[in-house]
């Protein structure tokens, strides 16, 4: 400016230039205000987003946790399925076994008569049997016709002839019979 009052044109020119700054600093300002509320509304918008997917996550998670509980409890089961299939065909097996084993001992027919090896042991101890009853009884029959031929002779207790003394006595591998059998003896042989 000068003394009177006017201005220079170096001076208007230097407002003008100021003028612009101004207007620039003023258009700044506004801008970074509401540069300041968009990126506060971005945040925001973030935030939910954020959090959206955060309780997304959960819930997949949450998901996830209870179907792989159910995985492991069917995992479980199958696992116990499976032993017990193993163990049951196990003992299917042996006992199928044991039954083989009783039936070849036992063996019954579908008439149910006894066909296995007790029943050949049992026919033999029967036959072996019914052979001693009729030697015993034959015996028997012969020691009684003895006696009535002959009259009985007294001899001091304790004492045998000598003669009869070791046809008396038993072998050392087979066993004394100690009771008459039961069935009547036949009549000896003339």
């Amino acid at each position: 400016e000068t003394s009177g009052g006017a201005s220079s044109p170096t001076s208007s020119g230097f407002q003008q230039i100021i003028g612009i700054f101004e207007g620039m600093l003023q258009s700044n300002a506004m801008e970074d205000s509401t540069e300041k509320q968009d990126h506060a509304k971005k945040d925001a918008d973030l935030l939910k987003l954020v959090n959206s997917y955060k309780q997304s996550l959960q819930h997949v998670d949450a998901e996830y946790e209870r179907i792989n509980a159910g995985k492991v409890n069917a995992t479980a089961i199958a696992t116990d399925a499976e032993q017990e299939i193993s163990f049951r065909t196990s003992l299917d097996g042996e006992y199928s076994g044991l039954v083989k084993g009783f039936e070849t001992l036992c063996g019954f027919s579908s008439s149910g008569k006894c066909t296995g090896d007790l029943k050949a042991t049992q026919d033999l101890g029967t036959s072996t049997l019914e052979s001693l009853r009729t030697q015993v009884e034959q015996t028997l029959v012969t020691m009684q016709a003895a006696e009535k031929a002959q009259p009985p002779t007294t001899l001091p207790p304790n004492t045998l002839p000598p003669s009869t003394a070791a046809s008396t006595m038993p072998p050392s591998n087979t066993v004394a019979p100690t009771a008459a059998p039961t069935a009547a003896p036949t009549a000896a042989p003339t």
